[in-house]
Order: C-alpha cells, then structure tokens, then sequence
C-alpha cells in the first residue's frame, strides 16, 4: 500500500470517528453552537461607571418628605436556604452572604411569599405585567431549540438500547434490563439525580412510560438513595385514543392505543405497588381537584401546611380549565364500544376502583384478576411484536403517507 493510500484511509477512519463522536454528543455540539452564535450576534460593551443623579421632586418637596424609591432585585435561582441567615448558606455555609444578611437586619425579611409561576422567566413576566402567564401566553421558561431533547435523552437512548420506538407495544423481557448499555445509562441518571435533586426532600418528574420503564428506574433511585412513590393517573380508555388521534392518527386507533396501555401498565403495576402510591382518575380531578388533590397528599403522607393549601387553591382555580377535558365516557360507553380491548376495559376498571377507594391496595380480588390480565397479555408476545414488525415496515415504505391514509380509512 502507497504512502498516498495509507493517509487517505487513516484520514477516511479519522473523518468516520470524528462523525461518529459528533453524532453521539450532537445535543451538546448544539447548545454550544447557540451560545457561540448568541455571542456574536449580542455585543457586550466594557463596563462603564454610572453617575446617579438624584433628581428633583415635581412637587419640590425635600428628600425626607419624600416617598421612599424601592428597587427590587431579583436573584435567579437563589433559594432560601442559599443565604446565611435564611438555612445556614450553601454548601454547610462555606458561601456567607453578609451583604444580603445585613439587608433583611436591617429592613424587613418576608418569609412567606407567592410566585406567578414555578419557573424564573414566567415569574419575572408575571411581576412586570401583574398578570398570570396563562392570560397572555407566557406559561413556559423560553429554552433553546435542542433544550427538550437534552432533557428526555436519557428516556430516548433507553428505548433505543431496548430496541423500542415510542409507540412500540413489544413486552420488554427480564434480561434486557442487565445490558452493560442500560447499567451505563443508570449511573448517568444517578450522577444527574445526585447533582440535581438530591438537595430538594420532595421532587419528582413526569413520563408516561415509567411504569414500562420501572425496574430501570427502580435500580437508579436505589443507587440514588431516593424513596420512591408514585402517582398513577387513570384516563378512561376511549377518551385517551379520542385525544391521541389530534397527534398521531395511528397511534390514536382505538385498538392501538389500547395495545400501548396495556404494555406501559400491565406488566410492572404489581411491582410498583410495593412502593407508596396512589391512582387518581382524570375525570375525578377535573371536577374536583381540592378534594383529589388532598386526598393524594394524605396518600402519600405529604404534609398540607399553608403554602401547600394555597398552590391547591390556584391549581384548581387559576391553572384547571374546562376546555382541558375534550370528552367525556359513562360506564355504559365502556361496556359497549366494540372497538375496546376488554383487557384495557377490567384494567381500567381496577384502576378506577382504586382511584374511588372502593378497593385498597391489597385487596385479593384486585390481584387475582390482574394476575389473569397479566397472563393474557403474556400470552399475546408474539403478536406484539409482530404488531411492531408490521408498523416499522409501514413507516418505511410510506413514510408521512402511513398517517394520512390512516386518518382516510377510519376517519379520525
């Protein structure tokens, strides 16, 4: 082989590795490609100094007769706790703040207080305007584009190693989880929950295949030292695959979103109840989210002090909307829609009981049906993954058609 040809492959293998690198960290390539080009396009001057004048009183008054000026500053992210005098500082009080201590000993110090919002630029909106961001479109914390996929990629490189898309109804078998990729993918989750929440005593996260996901989760939350409890929100069938149709028409046929419940809360929902939990159905919470909600927190055995009570008051009065529930399903719609999956029929079924309080946790006839809904849908493996194989050829050879033609052949 020439010289020539040797420093072509090296550079084709160097050029592929480099590709495959930059595909692996591509989220994190492109946040810092935003914050260069955020850079460029925003010019920041030298600091200059500020001469401040005082100013004169149209109603020429003298200093002291004056109303006082307040300037308010805001601190991103500064919990209470962060400051010396509020929960001894951070890091055990290694970081004082005696400048900031020596404003509420010599003023006033407000301990209790309300925010528009959870998040910093919503509340910020919600001070300069005096209105709540749901009234003008400022609900959210503006992110980056790329800022999502950061956030779900541990999910998504999971299901990856799984094998599994999202809409994928394959049972998931007991050794999958042991793979060295998905040990790897645990202690990134430990690591980030470690640095993250480790500090909050009470946290928790949202997303709807956890269940499906749980002895994942299980294992990261023990290595974590996390208590786990869960919140399982029951939906009825029907109206699930009616709100799914808006989004994917596929995914929004009745029988397959009966199949994708099923697989998400089937097979692990005995082993999750050895946790703490508490079901709560959608319908109940939308007509009476006080009561749900209280009876979720005494569930759970969170304490409902004042501050507790006052987010429940606005949860249910300023963030609940009734447009928020499209449909509604009686019992009798259940029973007789033929397009229904009686497993996800007498699963819900269960669900609901549970989420009434007409069953407890324990109660015998609860599991002895669910061990026959779990052997049923057990027994329905191969056709499972046959489904997949079915769905994944179709997404090939059709592409975006696949959803079009679906919504032509069952009108939806």
């Amino acid at each position: 082989m020439s010289t020539l040809t040797r420093a072509l492959v090296a550079g084709l293998v160097t050029l592929g590795l480099l590709a495959g690198l930059a595909w692996i960290f591509r989220v994190e390539i492109m946040l810092k490609g935003i914050e260069i080009a955020s850079d460029r396009r925003t010019q920041v001057g030298p600091t200059q100094e500020l001469t401040w004048e005082t100013g004169s009183d149209p109603k020429g008054r003298a200093p002291g007769e004056r109303p006082p000026n307040v300037v308010l500053i805001l601190a991103d992210d500064l919990g209470w706790n962060d400051l010396t005098f509020g929960g001894g500082g951070v890091a055990g009080g290694t970081v004082p703040t005696p400048n900031i201590d020596s404003i509420a000993a010599e003023g006033a110090n407000f301990t209790w207080g309300y925010a528009g919002n959870g998040t910093c630029a919503p509340s910020r909106a919600a001070l300069m305007s005096g209105r709540y961001g749901t009234r003008f479109g400022f609900e959210f914390t503006p992110t980056p584009p790329g800022m999502p996929a950061l956030t779900m990629r541990i999910a998504k490189r999971m299901r990856s190693e799984l094998g599994l898309r999202a809409e994928s109804v394959s049972l998931i078998d007991t050794p999958q989880w042991s793979k060295a990729e998905i040990e790897a993918l645990a202690d990134q989750a430990v690591d980030t929950i470690q640095k993250r929440f480790a500090q909050y005593p009470l946290w928790g996260f949202k997303y709807a295949q956890t269940l499906r996901m749980l002895p994942f989760w299980e294992s990261v939350m023990e290595r974590a030292g996390i208590d786990l409890s869960f919140v399982v929100a029951a939906r009825n069938p029907l109206s699930v695959a009616r709100s799914r149709t808006k989004l994917d028409p596929l995914r929004g046929l009745q029988e397959k979103t009966d199949l994708e419940w099923l697989v998400n809360v089937v097979p692990y929902f005995r082993r999750m109840a050895e946790h703490r939990f508490v079901v709560v159905e959608y319908d109940l919470l939308m007509e009476d989210p006080r009561t749900q909600l209280a009876r979720m927190a005494e569930q759970l055995s969170i304490p409902m002090d004042a501050v507790a009570q006052r987010n429940v008051e606005a949860f249910a009065s300023e963030f609940l909307k009734p447009g928020m529930r499209h449909t509604r399903f009686t019992d009798d719609d259940l029973q007789s829609d033929p397009r229904l999956n009686p497993l996800a029929r007498d699963a819900f079924h269960w669900l609901r009981r549970l989420a009434t309080d007409e069953v407890a946790a324990d109660d015998r006839d609860l599991w002895r049906d669910w061990t026959r809904i779990e052997a049923q849908l057990n027994a329905s493996a191969p056709l499972l993954r046959h489904v997949d194989y079915l769905e994944s050829q179709l997404r090939r050879d059709h592409g975006g058609r696949l959803q079009r033609l679906t919504a032509k052949l069952f009108g939806r």
